[in-house]
């Protein structure tokens, strides 16, 4: 009971210290108990320890194929705040720091000397931070200021989002740092569509051969990282659905392999044929929600030739001159043309999909 007692008084303390009338984010205050449950001290500085070059290389090795997606999208969220005092960095599912792209006043701060390849950011080691707080939690969360357990953090605004796979397992982290007198309430956004997007390139890969249907229930968000997506078999079978489709079809076991007739009242085979003719159809799932439905991809006709297509990508679209000085450059620059291409060459579609300008789109299909 003492113990208790003396976790509600240091919590008091702490807000107190830190000016914090009321901490209105039930995970802040849920993780600044469970430092000082551990016997945490604010005022300390946490553990910074590095792991070596050739661990990180190793790790980074170990992920190469979520990478692949991330850094293209990394790059993009980066040029979408770039200005702003801020870092862009992904971490694996352990918290682990891989990669990371600076503002150069971000060099300043002190933080960029911690927040580095190879530095892990949990809660056991770093306190309340937000990427450790997406990695415990599995959601995406704002770590503002003061709000960090360690003193040393608080001049810090962290803002992170993890990335799953089609079953719900956590890949990674992408997160945002700034200065924490810099405010961008949209970072958050930016920052959760970069992970919606990784998640979406990596469902249309891992289900390549398969039919993936994309719904929403309002049709204008068919084209964006808005909309849920299941991959189906020619049999009628729901080999996979992605984070968002999981969230509209709720309620629904999506857990394992089910036919397309136990989720959705309407009749497969009527609706495959709709939706391989390019349709735009409407679909009634059990619990009587009505979803828009489109052909995202039909893997069916192209399997043969899918895995020749994605081993020359960068030989059949290359990156333009001014990005071929460095190789997240080079990548986002093929992926923002491989976009492009795919969409008919439509700069406003592209710029919606992606969610970056049309100048910025202009620039890399231009500059040849």
């Amino acid at each position: 009971m003492n113990n208790l007692n003396n976790i509600e008084q240091n919590f008091k303390d702490l807000k107190k210290i830190r000016k914090i009338e009321e901490l209105d984010k039930d995970y802040i205050s849920e993780s600044w108990i469970r430092c000082l449950e551990k016997g945490y001290d604010p005022k300390k500085t946490p553990d910074n320890e590095v792991m070596s070059q050739h661990e990180l290389n190793q790790i980074r090795e170990k992920n190469h194929y979520v990478r692949q997606f991330v850094l293209p999208e990394l790059q993009l969220l980066y040029s979408q705040i770039a200005g702003t005092n801020f870092m862009v960095a992904y971490a694996d599912e352990k918290g682990t720091v891989l990669d990371t792209i600076y503002d150069t006043e971000f060099l300043d701060n002190s933080a960029k000397k911690v927040v580095i390849p190879g530095s892990s950011w949990t809660e056991e080691l770093k306190g309340t931070n937000g990427l450790g707080l997406a990695v415990k939690t599995k959601k995406a969360s704002i770590v503002e200021g003061k709000e960090h357990f360690f003193d040393t953090c608080c001049e810090l605004s962290c803002f992170a989002s993890p990335i799953f796979d089609h079953k719900g397992k956590v890949l990674g982290v992408i997160d945002a740092s700034s200065d924490a007198r810099s405010r961008e309430q949209h970072t958050l956004a930016l920052v959760k569509l970069a992970s919606r997007s990784v998640e979406t390139r990596i469902f249309v890969e891992q289900f390549k051969n398969s039919m993936i249907i994309g719904f929403h229930p309002r049709k204008e968000y068919l084209s964006t990282t808005s909309m849920g997506l299941i991959a189906v078999n020619e049999e009628g079978i729901i080999l996979g659905v992605n984070t968002t489709g999981k969230m509209m079809l709720y309620g629904i076991n999506l857990e394992q392999e089910t036919e397309f007739n136990n989720v959705f009242s309407s009749h497969f085979n009527s609706i495959i044929n709709k939706l391989k003719n390019n349709d735009l159809v409407q679909i009634t799932d059990w619990m009587g929600s009505t979803v828009f439905a489109v052909k995202y991809q039909n893997g069916y006709e192209r399997s043969y030739v899918w895995e020749y297509e994605t081993k020359n990508l960068k030989e059949e679209i290359k990156a333009c001159n001014i990005c071929l000085n460095s190789e997240i450059k080079k990548n986002t620059c093929i992926f923002i043309r491989k976009t492009f291409e795919e969409n008919n060459k439509n700069y406003s579609k592209t710029a919606r999909i992606l969610g970056i300008s049309r100048t910025t789109i202009y620039k890399h299909i231009e500059n040849n």
